[in-house]
């Protein structure tokens, strides 16, 4: 999940495991968006999970707030929309420079690219990864209503893998996303209801170092394989192939990269850091990736050459996202911390 902190230093409260996670799972989301080929083996490995993590990460900490549903709603909105706001329109403007500079991004016009954000959905949508947003909004609401009116974890359980699963045979018809991604919700909620059940009940707690290796190394080698039986994957186009390859493939791995953080990354401070500056990740990667493909297709024609492409724009954008992070959080849509003034008696 995006972070939604308004600095980049990392704050008093903070999880640096889970920071140095959701900074991993966004250099896989550079990563996926390098390949300029879809049947790509590794983006194709890549796609099966990186967006199943991200929600995974969100329901990681996520808790029932004691607030009202509207008073919730509100809060949400303001941490997530916008962002999604202010990210289309400032990518929007530098792809218009781009393009009557260096001719590098087709012309949209206004109206195509206006009526795609009101949706959140289509190719139009000026900084398309950020679907991600308004769905995980709605995902957490949907979440929170659950939570608030069932009190059996079991019952939710339950409620939420049968929307799942509905969701996911949904899917087979081709309906394609629907505005907002709504038939992709019920989906996400599984994976953030499974980061939620996971820091719940934290079972990596109670497994030996040995043990938890043991299942790093299954839940890889699972996930990798489950994948490679099945096809193309795209929640943005909720696209599975086969639903329930995808779903316990994206499991797999994604709880895999969680263990390998808690293993072997959990004191990153690198990954710590691209953590904390997640939304200008999110928003503003796109560019990088997108001159590697158009101005260096003979490295991005390779998996190898892909991986190389990613860390380099991974690399270069880790001070631009710390600046605009702490200096200038407009940028992604945060409004800047309030400094605490005190008065003193004459």
């Amino acid at each position: 999940m995006p972070n939604t902190e308004p600095t980049a230093a990392p704050k008093r409260g903070r999880i640096a495991w889970i920071d140095a996670l959701r900074g991993l799972a966004m250099a896989f989301v550079v990563l996926g968006h390098t390949f300029p080929v879809p049947e790509m083996p590794l983006r194709m490995w890549v796609y099966s999970f990186h967006m199943p993590l991200l929600f995974v990460v969100s329901g990681l900490t996520w808790r029932l707030p004691k607030t009202s549903f509207g008073a919730y709603a509100k809060r949400s909105a303001k941490n997530l929309l916008l962002p999604y706001l202010v990210l289309n329109v400032v990518v929007y403007c530098i792809k218009w420079v781009l393009r009557v500079t260096i001719d590098l991004y087709e012309n949209r016009g206004v109206v195509e690219p206006l009526i795609a954000f009101l949706l959140g959905m289509d190719k139009n949508l000026p900084c398309i990864q950020s679907w991600f947003l308004p769905t995980l909004l709605l995902t957490q609401l949907l979440n929170y209503l659950i939570f608030r009116y069932i009190a059996s974890e079991r019952k939710r359980a339950a409620l939420i893998c049968a929307l799942g699963v509905l969701a996911l045979a949904l899917s087979t018809f081709e309906i394609g996303p629907l505005p907002w991604h709504l038939a992709v919700v019920p989906i996400a909620l599984v994976f953030h209801y499974a980061g939620h059940l996971w820091m719940e009940y934290k079972p990596y707690e109670r497994m030996h170092p040995a043990v938890k290796l043991l299942a790093l190394c299954a839940l890889f080698a699972a996930g990798w394989y489950l994948q490679s039986l099945n096809g193309r994957v795209s929640m943005n186009g909720n696209v599975y192939d086969n639903p329930a390859l995808f779903f316990f493939a994206a499991l797999c791995t994604s709880f895999a990269v969680v263990l390998l953080v808690i293993l072997v990354l959990e004191k990153s401070r690198f990954l710590q850091g691209i953590g904390v500056c997640s939304i200008f990740y999110l928003g503003y990667h796109g560019f990088f990736t997108t001159i590697a493909k158009v101005y260096f297709p003979t490295v991005t024609s390779s998996d190898l050459g892909c991986v190389a492409a990613a860390c380099v724009a991974v690399l270069i954008l880790y001070p631009l996202a710390k600046l605009v992070t702490q200096y200038c959080p407009l940028l992604i849509g945060k409004l800047p911390a309030r400094r605490k003034t005190t008065t003193s008696a004459a």
